[in-house]
């Protein structure tokens, strides 16, 4: 296991003229002109959606340069936890689990041996992996230890999620167009299988009701007593990515898709969504909300949206030069992972009027 301090840059160290991703500037305009250039030459047709950001909730606390954030893919959306019994992050990237202390910055990497990495789930001491090559792994905070379970004979079939659900059971969702429930203390029991018509790219389960987003523009509602779906959500025009419940009330979800849309639902009236958020530049690869009810929209090049869902005219836009494959909530401060041809590392965001050393 290798082992680094990590010099950490917080708001009272940066230059005048630099920014938190090590970016100098001689003024504020040339600050700004230097953003517009790059966005436009990315060919970005939506930067008045940037410049009418109009709130802000979260303020830029810190800057972690850390070790192994180099982003496999752009789906990748689940690659970063903040483990609360042990005070750690915790993220990954191909073969290599990081364990971080952002109060001591130091930084322990894991090799993993035959196994990459897909996305991270916890309970308690235990770090649930999902796999590239139909298998998932389980690691200790403990002791270190580890156990790969594999899940289907197909040795090319991706994990594309791996969950705890309320520390008893596990829920998988893979490329061959499969979702299972397993007993986590068991895992030979496997207490549900749905087979669906696509790859499920991620799927959420609030009591026995099963949110899924597939290879596909319709999202399918399962009844995990049954087989076939109980519903589905019509709104998006492309594959959809990731869905959420809302936390403050669980009869409202939040689904992204390839079409750029972050739309949300109320499943009490679900023949529509009734609010969107609209994608910057890229698709939208990951959705959370926080403690606040606030929800994140996390683009995988560039941007960060914070929605106020009590009116979505209202919204913070964080901007980067980079790509971001994770994101993860402690109390009052937001956490995101950076890769970038200036730094890599970890942003660390607080929420404004509740920050703490």
């Amino acid at each position: 296991m290798q082992q680094f301090d990590i010099q950490v840059f917080d708001h009272h160290y940066l230059c005048q003229y630099q920014d938190h991703q090590s970016i100098e500037y001689h003024t504020k305009d040339y600050r700004s002109l230097l953003r517009n250039s790059f966005f436009i030459s990315r060919n970005n047709q939506n930067i008045h959606i940037f410049r009418q950001a109009n709130s802000q909730y979260y303020q830029f606390s810190k800057f972690h340069p850390t070790k192994a954030n180099e982003i496999t893919h752009y789906q990748l959306r689940k690659c970063l936890i903040y483990n609360q019994f042990t005070n750690l992050l915790i993220y990954s990237s191909y073969d290599r689990l990081s364990v971080y202390n952002p109060c001591n910055y130091k930084q322990q990497i894991q090799m993993i041996q035959d196994f990459n990495i897909v996305g991270l789930s916890q309970c308690e001491h235990l770090v649930l992996m999902a796999g590239l090559q139909a298998n998932i792994l389980f690691f200790s905070l403990r002791n270190g230890q580890s156990q790969i379970q594999k899940i289907v004979p197909n040795q090319e079939c991706i994990i594309n999620q791996a969950d705890f659900i309320n520390n008893k059971e596990i829920i998988v969702s893979d490329n061959a167009n499969q979702i299972r429930i397993f007993d986590a203390d068991n895992f030979e029991k496997e207490k549900y299988l749905i087979n669906c018509s696509h790859p499920v790219n991620h799927c959420e389960i609030l009591q026995n009701l099963i949110i899924a987003c597939l290879d596909q523009p319709i999202i399918f509602a399962y009844d995990r007593r049954q087989i076939e779906p109980s519903f589905q959500l019509k709104g998006h025009q492309n594959n959809n990515f990731v869905v959420r419940f809302d936390p403050q009330d669980n009869q409202k979800v939040a689904t992204s898709g390839e079409d750029k849309k972050c739309l949300i639902w109320d499943l009490r009236n679900y023949s529509k969504p009734y609010s969107e958020v609209q994608a910057i530049t890229t698709p939208f690869y990951n959705i959370l909300y926080n403690s606040q009810g606030q929800l994140i929209c996390i683009e995988s090049d560039d941007f960060i949206q914070i929605v106020d869902l009590q009116n979505t005219k209202l919204y913070q836009i964080i901007d980067f030069f980079g790509k971001c494959h994770g994101c993860t909530f402690f109390q009052d401060k937001m956490y995101f992972n950076l890769q970038s041809n200036r730094q890599t590392g970890l942003f660390e965001y607080n929420l404004i009027n509740n920050n703490k050393c």
